[in-house]
Parts: C-alpha cells; structure tokens; sequence
C-alpha cells in the first residue's frame, strides 16, 4: 500500500534532487524484498536485520548485502544479487530515500511491518509535505491502520498499477503485487518480463498478455505462492472469457507458411511467430495459474487460456493449470516446447489442442471436464490445409489422467486424432467420457497408425460411451472418415485395457475440490510402459496415469484452485 506526498522537502528546507530517483525507488523496494526472504528463512539472526537501518546506514547496508550473497540459500543469494546490483555508485554511499518526478512514495504496508521504530528511522530520510503525513505514518506504524482506513478507502490507497500497450524495455513485476491489464499488452523489442513469485495479473474484458516473438518471460512462481493470471471481476462474478489469456510467441519450427496467431489483427507483426530455432525458448512460466481466460475476437474465435505458438524446447512450462477458460485449455501451434505437471479443469472447448507441426514432450497432465462445457481431452492435429506439412506434429505424451463428465448424451470424447498427426501416447488412465475414446480421422493419420507413428501403449480406459462400456462409434458407409480404418482394431492391437476399472476416487469428478489418486491398489499401478530416455523425462514414474497410487499427497498440492466464478 502506498501514500504519495508532496515533492518538497520535509520541514521546508532543501528542494528533492531528483537524480538517481528511480534506482533508489527500485533499491528500496530490493532491500524490503531482502529483508522478507531473510524473515522467510527463519533463523537466529533473523529478526536482527533492520529494514530501516539498511535505509540510513551505508556501511551497514553493504555488510548485509555480502552476508546475504553468501548463504546457502539459493533465494537469499539471488535477492542479495538483486540489490547489489542497485547498491552502487552514489547509491552505495548515502542514505536511500523515496522520492520520484515530484512526489514522495511510501509503503505503508511495510512499514506497518517493520514497527513504529523503523518508521520514524525513515521519516527522518523521507521528506514528507507537512507533520500530519508523519503521524499517520507513526500511527499506522504502531497497528492501528485498520481503525484509520476503511476496507474500501484502504483499497483506493492501495490501488494496482495498471498497464496497457507495449512493454519495450525489461521490466520486473513484483512479489505480491497486483497488475491490471487494461487491454492488450505486448512485450516486444527483447524485452522480457519477469513476474516474482505471489503477483497477481488481472485482465480486463478485451485484454491479454502477449509475449512476442523478440521478446522473453520469467514467470517464477512457488508451490506457496504461485503467480495467478485471473479475471479482474472479484470473486463471485467471474467467468470464462473475462479476459483473454496468456501469449507466448516463439521463432521455432512450425509447417505453416506464414504463420499469425488468433486474436492479434493480420498485418500485425506482434502476432507473427516460428523460424529455425528449434532449440529456442520463450522463457519460463512455473507455478502459474491462467483462470476465466479466452476472451472472444469474433464469432467462433477465442484467445485459448495458455497459447504456445513456435516456442522452442528450451521454454520451460510447468506447473501451470489453465481453469475454467472459454476456449482451449492450452493451444500448440508448432514448435518443440515440452510441458511437465500440467492441470486442466473445466475448459469450455478441447482441454489440450496442438497442430502445425507440435514436435514437443509432456509428461504429467491432468485433464477434467464437467456436463455443460468441454469438446475433447486432446484435439490434435498436423496442418489443416496439407495433411502431409513438414514438420509434422509428432508429440510424446505420458502420465496422463482424463477424467470426463459422466454427462449422458454429452459429446465429449478423450481423443481427437486427425489431419495427419502422429504422436506416441503413453500410461494414460480415461474415465468417464459419454461419447468415445478415440476418433481417429483422415487417410494421413490413419498412415500414421500403419507407419508405426502413430501409437498408443499403457492405457486403461474405463465407462467410455452413452452407455460406459462403447469406445468408438461405427463409422460405416458416409459416417467413414478415415478411409475404412479399424479404429477397434487399432485399440485392441495396441493392447489398450478397456473396461478396466482404474481406482480413482469419486472424488475425481468434483469439480470444487477434486481429487485425482488412484487407491492403492489400482491396476494403474501396474502394466506401465516404458518411458522414453532423455534428460526430460521424470523416469521414476512407473504407473498409469498421472498421480501415483495410493499416494497420500500429490504435485497438484499448494497452488492449483478451482473456483467456480
């Protein structure tokens, strides 16, 4: 929470030297970000580091920048990095002060936290237009903000940093603060954008998050605090297409010509993505959540919860869930990006959707969708117009759980394979889809099936079809799609468990609180395939499905939601 005062000098005197004013904003903030790890970390010293004093006492603030940078911890070091780096020049050898274009900025939050001691330590550095300001400050200080702010008039103190248009410079977006994103928002020119673990970005109706093709994001949540992408309507009001979603655009391969992602205007190059770069990345995006995403372009057009165009197998996603989003769960457009511990809840079109030539890796997803929304678990696919394009999508995909609606007369089904995609399909557990398993479609990938490339091995597949025990549907006469491929056949051979039970808890299909272990003594737990080799692959997962049986936690703990608005 921030107060602005005056530019003048507290008690009249000396008129604010505006030079270096943002590095000393951005040291502030580095040494309060310092001082919450060191707290966080715990230990006998802990509570011995003063805020304040690093703010008044150079000396002192250098000691605790080299201590910090030589701990064990990995989060201590890169904080004490990040304000060393700010900790120079003048910098180095002064008090450090707030003040910017005029204004003064403080946080009253951390001062609150800090005790009444360290807040008169830094009013006598901060100049501050009149003594009533300084009062608040000490009385703020002392535990009584919530007796002097209302709820509401806190929050419009508070208030969010709004951003719209292009981001062309790097830029860090804070530890648990909050975004607006007020419509579209692209990263270009290099850039790249970090977001710390605990912000929150909200997107208003109409916007979205558009990584671009020159451009990089860090996105580095925890299993405590994860980053959440979420509607900007509060709790209660929300809902799928509240905003658009997140972007990332990459210069790897992809069989597409000309290649322009949905929902950025053609001619636009911010919307352009692939190349050469195989190897590629469009940054990192851990611990993430992307909720009431998939704002509508036009008619039968929507931004997905999570789209991947062109992005490169050095892109780190994981640990994301994309819920409740109007469109696709998360949307491949080419490229070799690998995605691991992947959520997908209650997509109101197909949870995961690749085509234009995905030759990437996913291991761990969780798939679930509910009666009145969802199209297919997988919908995948190679090119549209040339069933045959190079590269062609040929993913490898393991450790999944499909859980379906159960809805009669719904027409989810768990797999849509068709205009020439291959793809090595490996321990899956499907549950609970009312129309079928798999619908494979086209002569290209069904030559994918007899060229050895398009395969299934390790799945149990359980109360498929209207009435639970129908895996495909005929497909005779003008319903052929395929060129008279057996899609019976093609399971059977692939030694595919039909009708076998695999032990997930009813649990499974609530959608507020689900749950998705199997019991202990699953079949899942057994008859797994082997995974590929390969410095991707969590190769101690030797079960069916993407939990392992009988655990009593699970990766999915701490940082997935599942709100219903």
């Amino acid at each position: 929470m921030r107060l602005t005062g005056s530019g003048q000098a507290f008690g009249g005197g000396t008129a604010i030297n505006h030079e270096d004013t943002d590095n000393r904003i951005e040291l502030s903030q580095a040494l309060w970000d310092l001082r919450c790890g060191i707290a966080r970390r715990g230990g006998a010293s802990a509570n011995q580091v003063s805020f304040g004093r690093m703010l008044t006492d150079p000396g002192y603030r250098a000691r605790v920048i080299g201590r910090v940078r030589q701990s064990e911890s990995e989060e201590l070091r890169r904080l004490g990095d990040a304000a060393a780096q700010l900790n120079t020049g003048r910098l180095a050898e002064s008090p450090v002060s707030w003040d910017a274009a005029g204004r003064t900025e403080l946080d009253i939050d951390e001062l609150a936290d800090d005790g009444q001691r360290q807040a008169r330590q830094i009013a006598r550095n901060v100049p501050i237009a009149g003594a009533a300001m300084v009062v608040m400050l000490f009385a703020i200080a002392g535990g009584v903000m919530s007796y002097l702010f209302s709820d509401s008039l806190a929050a419009m103190i508070a208030g969010r940093k709004h951003v719209g248009g292009e981001i062309t410079e790097s830029t860090t977006w804070r530890s648990g603060r909050t975004y607006v994103l007020d419509d579209m928002v692209y990263v270009t020119d290099g850039a790249t954008l970090t977001i710390e673990r605990g912000a929150r970005v909200l997107g208003e109706s109409g916007s979205a998050l558009v990584i671009t093709r020159s451009a990089n994001i860090q996105a580095h949540g925890t299993r405590t605090e994860p980053i959440v992408f979420t509607s900007s309507r509060p709790p209660g009001e929300r809902a799928r297409g509240d905003w658009g979603g997140l972007v990332l655009l990459g210069d790897s391969p992809v069989n597409d010509a000309d290649p322009h992602v949905e929902g950025i205007p053609g001619g636009d190059p911010r919307g352009d993505f692939g190349g050469a770069d195989a190897a590629g990345s469009c940054g990192v995006l851990k611990y993430s959540r992307i909720e009431f995403a998939g704002h509508e372009i036009a008619a039968n057009i929507e931004l997905n919860g999570l789209t991947l165009g062109g992005c490169g197998n050095a892109t780190v996603v994981r640990h994301v869930q994309v819920h409740m989003g109007l469109d696709d769960g998360i949307e491949i457009f080419g490229g070799s990006v690998n995605l691991d511990h992947i959520v997908l809840t209650r997509e109101k079109d197909d949870s995961l959707d690749w085509d234009r030539g995905w030759r990437g890796n996913a291991q761990f997803v969780v798939i679930q969708q509910e009666a009145d929304a969802g199209d297919n678990g997988f919908e995948a696919d190679n090119n549209v117009a040339d069933h045959d394009a190079q590269p062609r999508s040929e993913p490898t995909i393991a450790n999944v759980t499909m859980v379906g609606s159960r809805s009669k007369g719904a027409s989810q089904r768990a797999m849509t394979l068709r205009r020439g995609t291959a793809g090595d399909l490996r321990n899956i557990i499907v549950t609970g889809f009312p129309a079928e398993l798999v619908d494979l479609r086209d002569r290209g990938t069904a030559a994918m099936v007899a060229a050895g490339r398009l395969r299934f091995s390790g799945v149990i597949a359980d109360r498929i079809g209207p009435g639970g025990d129908r895996y495909e549907e005929p497909e005779n006469g003008e319903r052929d799609d395929d060129g008279g491929f057996d899609e019976a056949g093609f399971l059977r051979s692939s030694a595919v468990r039909l009708g076998t039970d695999p032990g997930l808890p009813e649990a499974a299909f609530d959608l507020r609180a689900p749950r998705f272990v199997p019991a202990a003594g699953s079949p899942a737990a057994h008859g797994a395939a082997e995974l590929p080799q390969g410095e991707f692959w969590d190769e101690g997962a030797r079960c069916i499905g993407a939990l392992e049986p009988g655990a009593t936690s699970s990766w999915l703990d701490g940082w997935t939601a599942f709100p219903a608005d």
